[in-house]
């Protein structure tokens, strides 16, 4: 009965306090309200927002095999829905275009950008690979060299790694190291990669021409007479 008591005396005390704070209640609840549809309608948007995105990349990509359009359209999707995945990918289409075109200023913008943006993306290796190209591009051999290798030691397992390992291979050519070059020739022959390793095989082949002593075996140690134990000649019998 107590029992029973006690929770009517609450009950009506808590009934006071709803009439008595009624107005801020109202507030509170139309404002959660407002928070809770602000909250979806941020979802619904950004779920619009990416399909917009990707059809803004299709049509893009379209105008851009067609010849209609340059990498400025990539740019544009990037520009008019950033944070989405369409716009990285705009981002690494744009750098691409712009390297083809000898722009390597706004190749290397785009790819710095995307790497800004969209560092944590599984595409973030081809930015790292487009930048060591402009860089390689543009007669920065050894910041090339260290963007490849970067690629080959960190990122082994991005679809890039073969090309990178390639180009790794190349520039130490130019260096004159070659034993290093023919050691990623091999390991890209050793893991197989299509029309990569054919490249590397024909780059293997070229270099052993040109240096056969890299795989010619060493010398073999002979033991001179002179240095050889003496035969002792068996006594004859008695």
């Amino acid at each position: 009965m107590d029992s029973d008591l006690t929770q009517s005396e609450w009950f009506y005390k808590v009934w006071a306090w709803t009439e008595t704070h009624r107005k801020q209640l109202l507030w509170g609840v139309g404002a959660l309200v407002v928070l809770l549809l602000l909250g979806g309608y941020a979802l619904y948007r950004g779920h619009q927002n990416a399909i917009e995105a990707g059809n803004a990349l299709s049509r893009a990509i379209a105008q851009s095999a067609a010849g209609q359009a340059g990498p400025e359209a990539f740019v544009g999707v990037a520009t008019e829905y950033p944070g989405t995945s369409a716009a990285g990918q705009a981002l690494l289409l744009a750098g691409a275009r712009y390297f083809a075109a000898g722009n390597y200023t706004e190749a290397l913008n785009q790819f710095e950008k995307f790497l800004s943006e969209h560092g944590h993306s599984d595409l973030a290796g081809q930015a790292v690979y487009g930048r060591a190209a402009v860089l390689e591009a543009t007669g920065k051999r050894d910041e090339a060299l260290k963007a490849y290798r970067e690629i080959v030691e960190r990122r082994p397992n991005e679809n890039v790694a073969p090309l990178a390992r390639l180009a790794v291979g190349r520039l130490y050519e130019d260096q004159g190291r070659y034993e290093e070059a023919l050691q990623q020739y091999q390991q890209l022959l050793q893991q197989g990669f299509g029309a990569i390793a054919s490249e590397a095989v024909a780059r293997r082949n070229e270099l052993i021409r040109a240096h056969p002593e890299l795989v010619q075996p060493p010398p073999m140690t002979v033991t001179s007479e002179t240095n050889a134990a003496p035969v002792t000649e068996p006594e004859p019998p008695e």
